[in-house]
C-alpha cells in the first residue's frame, strides 16, 4: 500500500514538473519538459543513494535497507528540485536531492524531539525539501551562484517568500489549533486512540 501511494506521488510529481512549463507546442519545449522530468528523477535518485548508504552503514538506525525511510527520502529529493527543475544540470539536481536527504534526516530527528505528532514525516519531506529547494534554486542552477548575476537577487526574493509563507502558516495554524484546544477538540480520548475509532 505504501509503495502504491509512493508510485502515485512520484507519477504526480513527474507530471506536475513536466507540465509546469504550461505548453508543449513551441520550439524547445520538448527539451525543457524532458529536463524537468529527468531532473526530478535525478533529485529523487540522489536522495535514495544517500539514505541507502547511510542506513546500510548503520548511521541512521540499524544497518538495514529501510523501505519507508527510503521512500520519504526519494520524495524529499523530488520536492527539493521542484523550484528549479528545468534549470538544473543532471549533476546539480542529484546534488540538490542528496543535500535534501540530509535535511530530511535532520528534521526527521528534530520533529519528534519537539513532541510534534508526524507519523508520516511530512514535515521533514515537504517542509524540509521545499525550504531547501527555495534556497537551492539560485545556488545550483546553470551558471552557478558565482557566475550568475541573477542568483543573489533570486535568493533574496526566495527567502522573503519562504519567510512569508512560514509566518502565514504559523499564524493560521496557531489560530486553528488554539480554537480546537480551547473547545477540547484537539485530541480524541485515550480510549478512542487505543481502539482506533
Amino acid at each position: 500500500l505504501v509503495a502504491t501511494g509512493t508510485l502515485l506521488l512520484v507519477s504526480g510529481f513527474l507530471s506536475f514538473n513536466g507540465a509546469s512549463l504550461g505548453h508543449i507546442t513551441r520550439p524547445g519545449d520538448g527539451v525543457i519538459v524532458a529536463n524537468s522530468v529527468a531532473n526530478s528523477i535525478f533529485g529523487g535518485s540522489g536522495a535514495a543513494v544517500v539514505i541507502l548508504i547511510l542506513a546500510k552503514a548503520g548511521l541512521v538506525g540499524e544497518s538495514r535497507w529501510p523501505f519507508a525511510m527510503t521512500i520519504n527520502a526519494v520524495l524529499n529529493g523530488i520536492v527539493s528540485v521542484c523550484g528549479g527543475v528545468n534549470e538544473y544540470t543532471p549533476l546539480s539536481a542529484m546534488m540538490v536531492g542528496m543535500i535534501g536527504c540530509i535535511i530530511y534526516l535532520v528534521l526527521q530527528w528534530i520533529v519528534p524531539c519537539l513532541k510534534v505528532d508526524d507519523p508520516l514525516e511530512t514535515t521533514a519531506v515537504h517542509f524540509g525539501g521545499g525550504l531547501w529547494g527555495v534556497i537551492a534554486t539560485p545556488l545550483f542552477v546553470k551558471g552557478g551562484f558565482w557566475n550568475n548575476p541573477d542568483s543573489m537577487p533570486l535568493l533574496k526574493s526566495n527567502l522573503i517568500g519562504a519567510g512569508s509563507i512560514i509566518v502565514w502558516s504559523v499564524v493560521n495554524s496557531a489560530i486553528l489549533f488554539g480554537f480546537l484546544k480551547v473547545f477540547d477538540l484537539l485530541r480524541v480520548s485515550t480510549d478512542k486512540e487505543i481502539i482506533g475509532k
